[in-house]
């Protein structure tokens, strides 16, 4: 979250609220984020950032939540392409 800017007190807070979730019905002690809660975007987005500025320095493109558009350029190889996008993704 730090190299999106995030402060840190903002990020302990975060932090705090997930490591002290826990769902007493299903006996789990580690949830994650709510199921609908905005959190869970923010921290898709700020984890999904770095990714997809590390791809955009090899390929034009556009993204937008969680769909990537890669232009592939005369002379580049689609499917390699593809390949190292997966490989960041991963």
């Amino acid at each position: 979250m730090k190299h999106v800017g995030v402060e840190d007190q903002i990020q302990k807070y975060i932090m705090y609220g997930l490591e002290t979730r826990a769902s007493y019905q299903t006996g789990q002690l580690d949830c994650g984020v709510a199921q609908g809660d905005s959190l869970s975007m923010f921290l898709f987005a700020a984890g999904i950032d770095k990714v997809l500025r590390e791809l955009h320095e090899k390929y034009p493109m556009m993204a937008f939540a969680d769909d990537v558009l890669l232009k592939i350029l005369h002379g580049q190889d689609p499917i390699t392409a593809i390949r190292e996008a997966k490989q960041m993704f991963t």
